[in-house]
């Protein structure tokens, strides 16, 4: 049952968007997962802070702090959460940004003091009034990429500079634009 449902979560935030007709609503009510009420989404990555000369201690460490945030996070039965390889996504009712890094400030304290790990988060843009996932889902992995190469372990999508995105403009476009 949860490999199906997190098949479905995984559909209806990294698929199109354009998955949102009856029958892929109704199949997520069946699931307990009802996708018309608005939210937001968390991507959080975990790293081990062991040396590397112990990775199996590393990896069962990542597991335990990953099942602590799933519990933490699932208190709240509206809230959904699925794994990919690499990445926890964190499905939550709709908030401000100050409630989105809050709630990313107490997942990090409650891991962080309890594991030998350092979590990277990113939060998708509190300002979208639209219910596409897809679209938030970008929106947080693009916050969680800038927090991979920053400082900073949480980064809310809304406070991203210009220069995030200009690493995702091609060099041969910035070369041309140099030379008008």
């Amino acid at each position: 049952a949860q490999k199906v449902r997190d098949r479905y979560l995984d559909e209806w935030v990294r698929g199109s968007g354009s998955k949102r007709d009856r029958d892929f609503v109704e199949r997520g009510i069946s699931l307990g997962i009802d996708i018309t009420q608005p939210r937001r989404i968390m991507v959080i990555s975990i790293d081990s802070t062991l040396p590397c000369t112990a990775p199996g201690e590393a990896q069962r460490q990542i597991e335990a702090a990953e099942k602590k945030i799933k519990q933490y996070v699932l208190r709240n039965p509206n809230n959904q959460i699925f794994r990919t390889t690499n990445k926890t996504f964190l499905i939550v009712a709709r908030r401000s940004n100050e409630e989105m890094y809050a709630l990313a400030e107490q997942i990090c304290t409650l891991v962080q003091n309890a594991f030998p790990v350092r979590l990277t988060i990113g939060i998708d843009s509190g300002g979208d009034n639209d219910i596409i996932m897809h679209t938030a889902y970008n929106k947080a992995l693009k916050a969680w990429k800038a927090s991979l190469g920053g400082t900073k372990q949480i980064v809310l999508y809304d406070e991203i500079n210009m220069e995030i995105f200009m690493e995702e403009v091609p060099s041969l476009l910035k070369e041309e634009y140099l030379h008008k």
